[in-house]
């Protein structure tokens, strides 16, 4: 049972809405937002070996904070004392607009991958570059054939290949960050979207290395010949796919019928509320009935705290996590907390 561990603070509703009035909140990298917040109090389990809430809480700041530029998140990471700022390590490639970043601490190391890109109106007047940067994240999410494919990395079982494409540019770069890792380093990987769809796929190339998967709003990354190595690999075990009930991302691929699959244990937040918007459309119901339906739904940040449901069948554990945000068009009565 997961030690229960709360966080002092006031709490209020998320405005049910639906959401454009907080149109600047869907948008990132977040604004005004703290980071590892009391990161003292809740240290990372490096040992953790299944779900672990307090972990869920440090890789999703870290799929979040992937999103900022990196002079930002080498500040951030620098100010957490458990964290080697002179580990930092940036992979980067404009050209298929793949970005993430690695961090070691004394007996673990995290790697991050940032997701689609929508950048604020204007960000996009002081940059037009972002423009194209945003396109060229828009261009590769649309890639969802199928197949093996040919590498680097290399898949014989079939893949979307939109998701596993921008690893190749970084690929020699990260197998040989990974093979310099200490053996006592355990190695966590966490990516929200697209991002959280690569983690899934450098998880299933090291499977001997990798302590940890933890993912938000991870889109289907194969097929299931791919899910069920993903098994035999292990990885199953060690892998939690945080999906919103309401997520089109994390469900535009899973109609009956289509080849698609997802990979991890499944750990659902608000489902019991309302159904999924694809779920309604596809049972005939009427999206809207029991509130207002959302549009786009991104990423979580989420914090230690006996609030939500397991969602994985046959487990009644609870989740402990009070502060979970889809930054997005979204009109759930989730409850926050403030500091």
């Amino acid at each position: 049972m997961w030690s229960r561990q709360r966080m002092a603070g006031p709490r209020k509703a998320i405005p049910p809405s639906f959401g454009f009035r907080n149109l600047d909140a869907l948008l990132l990298p977040a604004r005004n937002y703290r980071y590892f917040q009391n990161w003292g109090r809740f240290p990372f389990d490096a040992a953790a070996r299944e779900h672990s809430p307090v972990n869920a809480w440090w890789l999703a700041d870290c799929a979040l904070l992937v999103y900022e530029d990196p002079e930002n998140i080498r500040s951030v990471l620098g100010s957490v004392n458990c964290f080697a700022p002179a580990s930092f390590r940036l992979f980067e490639n404009p050209r298929t607009g793949l970005c993430g970043f690695a961090v070691q601490g004394e007996d673990f190391a995290v790697l991050s991958l940032r997701g689609t890109e929508f950048y604020r109106p204007a960000d996009i007047v002081r940059d037009l570059d972002k423009l194209a940067s945003m396109g060229t994240d828009i261009r590769q999410d649309m890639k969802l054939r199928m197949g093996p494919f040919d590498g680097p990395p290399k898949f014989q079982v079939p893949v979307v290949q939109g998701f596993c494409q921008p690893l190749r540019s970084i690929w020699t770069d990260l197998e040989n960050w990974i093979s310099s890792l200490p053996r006592s380093s355990n190695l966590w990987l966490t990516g929200h979207s697209l991002g959280a769809a690569m983690a899934a796929m450098i998880a299933f190339q090291f499977p001997d290395q990798v302590a940890g998967l933890y993912t938000y709003g991870c889109p289907c990354p194969g097929g299931q010949e791919f899910a069920d190595a993903f098994g035999h690999l292990g990885l199953d075990q060690r892998s939690f796919r945080y999906v919103h009930g309401n997520d089109l991302v994390a469900k535009g691929l899973e109609f009956p019928g289509t080849p698609y699959r997802h990979v991890g244990t499944l750990v659902a937040i608000d489902t019991e509320s309302r159904k999924n918007l694809l779920e309604r459309a596809w049972s005939g119901g009427t999206p809207g009935h029991d509130g207002p339906c959302p549009a786009v739904l991104c990423l979580a940040d989420l914090e230690p705290d006996p609030r939500l449901r397991h969602g994985e069948s046959g487990s009644n554990q609870s989740v402990f996590i009070s502060r979970i945000r889809h930054h997005g068009l979204d009109g759930s009565s989730w409850r926050r907390r403030h500091a």
